[in-house]
């Protein structure tokens, strides 16, 4: 069963995708649906994988860099500390959209 994502809607590839599938005027519209629930269930599995475990990498990275921080304070880390808490809340937005969408279909 097909079942659109909410975190889809804000990935910045995804309105390129839709375009790209439902301007082919020459393929049928049962093949269309058929290749574009498809190639989003591929493009979700790489886009987003496993949003827990993408969870726990990057709060292990972050951990990393803020003890590199304490060591050796420096403008490559401070950047790279911003980066991955800017990365952290896009996941836990990918997270809170997974756990409303798992709340509804539970009801």
């Amino acid at each position: 069963m097909f079942k659109l994502e909410r975190m889809w809607l804000d990935h910045p590839d995804f309105p390129g995708i839709v375009d790209n599938f439902w301007n082919d005027t020459t393929n049928p519209v049962v093949n269309t649906i058929r290749d574009f629930t498809s190639f989003l269930r591929d493009w979700n599995r790489t886009s987003f994988g496993n949003v827990f475990n993408k969870k726990k990498k990057i709060l292990a990275c972050i951990n990393g860099v803020q003890r590199a921080l304490a060591n050796d304070p420096n403008e490559f880390l401070f950047k790279l500390q911003q980066t991955l808490a800017k990365d952290y809340m896009d996941i836990l937005k990918q997270e809170e959209d997974l756990w409303l969408l798992k709340k509804r279909l539970s009801c």
